[in-house]
């Protein structure tokens, strides 16, 4: 009986516990939508503002953003903790890199003749150049660098072709 009893404790405090953080992460994204919203609104984006709160079926006349909050300042003092801890800035966005085209993607597939993970980066020894008169048989296939995405089947094979290649 005490062990069923405490069995029925733990389920309950964990069920707690998981509504408490869901019910963060809800208030969480309810005060990134009041702050973006505030944000639009004092840059001049009023009908991105109205839009967002359409969407989102915020009733954002219940809320305000305290007097001493603001996106712009949150995003200014977390560079300035990152630059504390890491002593350099945090790279907040990056630009979107060159996709592969369809051609280029057949080209790769032909090159390595197995499959390639479209997640991971070809690395330079895939990509390479018809100008470069490079004999077919004597090209050295290499698998993709950190085997990034790869399943454990696939990493053992790209680990066995390293040592050949190695060895050779």
């Amino acid at each position: 009986m005490a062990e069923a009893n405490l069995n029925y404790q733990l389920i309950k405090t964990t069920h707690a516990a998981r509504e408490a953080d869901d019910q963060r992460m809800e208030n969480r994204k309810k005060n990134l939508i009041i702050l973006v919203l505030q944000w639009l609104a004092d840059e001049g984006y009023v009908e991105s503002a109205r839009q967002l709160e359409h969407e989102t079926n915020l009733d954002v006349t219940k809320y305000d953003v305290c007097d001493n909050v603001d996106l712009y300042t949150i995003i200014q003092e977390y560079e300035s903790y990152f630059y504390v801890k890491f002593n350099r800035y945090p790279k907040l966005t990056k630009k979107n890199g060159p996709t592969i085209s369809s051609s280029n993607y057949n080209k790769i597939i032909t090159l390595t003749n197995t499959v390639v993970d479209p997640r991971a980066n070809p690395n330079d020894a895939i990509r390479a150049n018809v100008a470069d008169n490079i004999d077919p048989t004597d090209r050295l296939l290499k698998p993709l660098g950190g085997y990034a995405g790869y399943s454990s089947e696939w990493r053992e094979l790209a680990e066995v072709i390293s040592r050949v290649s190695e060895n050779q």
